[in-house]
């Protein structure tokens, strides 16, 4: 399964392959699997720690907690670490986190440093080989990683999560703009010395964001 991000309310549906036909895994899941809502990983800019570009969907989650939840579920993580997956040269990050009600919650703070449980260095391995191999059984090569596919620490994922939801904002804000009169918008911003405008389309306004690029074509 899958949130529809092209779906008005971004409904959950079963899980397609690019060409459009439905996708069943040959392997179960290893992990309650999730994403983060409003984060956003830009398929039009780089991302900082692999160089390559987002693949266009929220922050994906895998949560270890000792229960499965029920699809649609939403609730609390205590987020331990980060995976940088390469997906078709697309960067796919995978979040490693805990229920924050869960009993290993109080058990393990990051993927790094000392006293780390067995258990969560298991699912560390497993789920990381899980994600290599999953398209193999389609007929496709094995997944990719960046940092050779170290699990980033704590600190990292939360980074990697501030950027990805600075993504879902300046989407969101260009799209409210394509409600007002852009022009008198881009006068208000240069009197102010916000960026430095052309009045001409979308790309100067994402300079705010430290790069210029359409964005009309998310909204």
């Amino acid at each position: 399964m899958e949130i529809d991000t092209g779906s008005p309310y971004n409904p959950i549906i079963q899980d397609k392959t690019k060409q459009k036909t439905p996708r069943f895994y040959a392997m179960d899941s290893l992990s309650n699997y999730g994403a983060l809502p409003q984060t956003y990983e830009d398929p039009d800019h780089k991302d900082a720690w692999t160089g390559l570009l987002g693949d266009g969907d929220p922050i994906d989650v895998c949560d270890i907690s000792s229960l499965p939840r029920p699809t649609g579920s939403v609730y609390r993580v205590k987020v331990l670490g980060a995976l940088a997956m390469i997906d078709g040269g697309e960067t796919d990050w995978k979040l490693l986190a805990v229920r924050t009600d869960d009993p290993l919650a109080a058990m393990v703070e990051d993927v790094e440093g000392a006293g780390v449980p067995d258990v969560v260095k298991k699912a560390m391995d497993d789920i990381r080989h899980w994600f290599r191999v999953y398209k193999v059984p389609e007929g496709k090569g094995e997944n990719d990683f960046a940092f050779n596919g170290k699990w980033l620490d704590k600190g990292t994922a939360i980074k990697i999560i501030e950027v990805s939801e600075s993504s879902q904002i300046i989407i969101i804000f260009c799209c409210a703009l394509t409600l007002f009169e852009f022009r008198k918008f881009s006068l208000f911003l240069k009197i102010h010395s916000l960026v430095p405008l052309r009045f001409s389309n979308f790309d100067t306004l994402i300079s705010l964001s430290g790069d210029a690029r359409a964005m009309e074509k998310h909204c």
